[in-house]
């Protein structure tokens, strides 16, 4: 890979993201703030942004009408778009292919998790991942398989490689600058999203940061330069 985590991290920035200088800057700062209304209470989908100096936890609902999928080819199978999907164009790390899938169907809840199970189980060499939206209905956008860590201090790097055993994932790069920045990734072989392990990540305490972001398919070349494969 060419660059530090968030060259992956971050295709298109779905809310207010930071910087890498504002995380050193302001982390001391930070905290997690949680708001409390019921739809968020009862909601089991969110992510942390980092916003004006402090955590803040983004309640999310599940959007049937979409997918995301990740390739080592850009190709996507033919029996996933016989079954009513299309996929947009791929975005590329150098490493895998992401695209966005569009379903045609409406789908419950139910419905959409079986979809995306039985995808996987034809397709045991794609990653498969969910989309989502915001709860007042706008588009928050689908997984994408990184996300990037600092470690508190040098000896904390047992605790990752620990962490990303357990969660199945792996430890795919870090940044030349900062040797203390990571990049985890999840693989065809992991079974929660790359959402759910980045909370768990963060959750942990264990860490001085932990960014993620969703991603929405875009045809115009990003700030960091991510390949568009048309």
């Amino acid at each position: 890979m060419k660059t530090s985590y968030f060259l992956t991290a971050i295709i298109v920035l779905i809310a207010t993201m930071f910087s890498f200088c504002s995380y050193q800057l302001d982390r001391e700062e930070g905290g997690k703030q949680e708001t409390s209304t019921v739809e968020e209470v009862e909601s089991p989908y969110y992510y942390y942004q980092y916003k004006d100096g402090e955590y803040v936890k983004i309640y999310l609902r599940i959007n049937t009408k979409y997918a995301t999928l990740t390739l080592k080819e850009p190709q996507v199978p033919d029996d996933i778009l016989q079954r009513g999907i299309t996929a947009s164009g791929f975005l590329s790390n150098d490493t895998r292919y992401w695209t966005e899938l569009s379903i045609e169907k409406d789908l419950t809840d139910e419905q959409y998790f079986e979809l995306l199970a039985d995808i996987k189980r034809q397709n045991k060499d794609v990653i498969i991942g969910h989309y989502f939206s915001n709860l007042d209905g706008t588009k928050a956008g689908g997984t994408w398989p990184n996300f990037g860590l600092k470690i508190k201090q040098a000896g904390d790097m047992v605790l990752m490689e620990q962490m990303a055993e357990k969660y199945g994932c792996v430890i795919s790069d870090h940044n030349h600058y900062d040797h203390s920045v990571y990049e985890i990734s999840v693989t065809e072989e992991t079974i929660l999203n790359s959402m759910e392990i980045a909370n768990a990540f963060f959750e942990s305490e264990l860490f001085d940061w932990v960014a993620y972001s969703l991603c929405i398919y875009s045809d115009k070349p990003d700030y960091y330069s991510t390949k568009i494969i048309h």
